[in-house]
């Protein structure tokens, strides 16, 4: 999966934090269509939430926030439910990420 996105142009490796290891970087590209993936969910979202007034949307956040907790115990768990992760969103909101339990 990585030779496809670093020939698709959207990653690139680098040298890591030591001659052991590679770090993976998203090109201009790669950021662009995360967020394209991401807009395009959050829009699905909301037309499934479209149904809900504002006191029922208020009502469902701490429900989900507490369903996506549940979904990880650890961290390598933690990042297999968050690889499309919206970091923006939950490092902007004052309960912070959800799966934040899961760091060591």
């Amino acid at each position: 999966m990585v030779d496809r996105l670093q020939a698709d142009g959207l990653l690139e490796r680098r040298a890591g934090s030591d001659a052991r290891t590679r770090a993976l970087h998203l090109t201009v590209s790669g950021r662009a269509a995360a967020c394209r993936v991401l807009a395009e969910r959050g829009d699905e979202l909301d037309h499934l939430l479209e149904t809900l007034d504002d006191g029922e949307r208020t009502s469902l956040l701490p429900l989900l926030e507490k369903l996506v907790a549940g979904l990880a115990d650890d961290r390598p768990g933690a990042l297999t439910v968050c690889r499309m992760c919206d970091r923006d969103t939950c490092c902007g909101v004052p309960a912070g990420c959800p799966l934040d339990h899961t760091v060591e």
